[in-house]
């Protein structure tokens, strides 16, 4: 028997799910900026402009404030 959550669970879950996938969105456009990716193909491949692209990384970065113990703040003059 699958056990019934309530709305207030499935809305922590999905807040925590949304983290998790905004983490790893964050470590893939970091890579692929790491690989040469210019801003105009990240924006292709999520779907955004180039302006919404950098603007929701940088968001991402000033929302975590450090990432495998280093400051973000190092990505950000990296842009």
């Amino acid at each position: 028997m699958v056990p019934v959550s309530s709305a207030l669970d499935a809305l922590r879950d999905s807040h925590e799910l949304v983290e998790l996938l905004t983490r790893w969105q964050w470590q893939a456009v970091e890579a692929a900026r790491r690989d040469g990716a210019s801003w105009a193909q990240v924006a292709s491949a999520t779907g955004t402009t180039i302006d919404q692209a950098r603007a929701e990384y940088v968001a991402v970065l000033d929302r975590l404030g450090e990432v495998d113990g280093r400051c973000t703040r190092t990505y950000l003059a990296e842009i």
